[in-house]
């Protein structure tokens, strides 16, 4: 055995081996696995509260042809979305998808930049021409904080990683 027990950088930083262990753990499966749950629990129950009230006047004949006071499920206007001019709000379905899928397998990135386009898509239904003959409900509102709720978290857990990651660069860089 030749270990040289004068020389400190012989010995394991035992800092060194928590940081890579948290490094390698960022996030937790468990918080992993409470944010998908808990964003498709509120995404869920979206599609089953009433999401927008269609007014006198909307639809594609005349004003006075269209519904009055029709309330739309949000499974109802999650169907419909695909149709012009929600297309670009319905988006959003697509980038929560992808984050969610992205944020389990640890690529948060690519979660976080999901998240950003999920919400920022989503916020464009307010601007739509058709918010005149439709009022927003409390199904469009959970949506919209199941979306939120998504990207914080995303949001948050990689900046958790972008810091450990830092600190653990640095601590290499010390050691040299």
């Amino acid at each position: 055995m030749s270990e040289n027990l004068t020389d400190p950088d012989s010995y394991p930083d035992p800092n060194q081996e928590e940081l890579e262990y948290e490094l390698q753990s960022i996030p937790p499966t468990k918080e992993r696995v409470f944010v998908v749950l808990l964003v498709a629990a509120l995404y869920i129950s979206s599609c089953f509260m009433t999401a927008l009230v269609l007014l006198k006047g909307f639809g594609w004949g005349k004003a006075d042809d269209g519904p009055r006071n029709n309330p739309m499920l949000g499974g109802t206007a999650l169907i419909l979305g695909c149709v012009p001019p929600f297309t670009v709000p319905w988006s959003a379905n697509i980038a929560l998808l992808i984050g969610m899928i992205t944020y389990e397998r640890k690529y948060l990135r690519t979660a976080e930049v999901c998240g950003y386009v999920a919400l920022g898509t989503s916020l464009l239904t307010i601007l739509l021409p058709v918010t005149g003959t439709a009022k927003l409900r409390e199904g469009y509102f959970v949506w919209q904080m199941s979306i939120i709720v998504f990207a914080y978290s995303a949001w948050s857990a990689r900046s958790r990683y972008s810091k450990l990651r830092s600190s653990l660069a640095l601590e290499d860089i010390n050691r040299i």
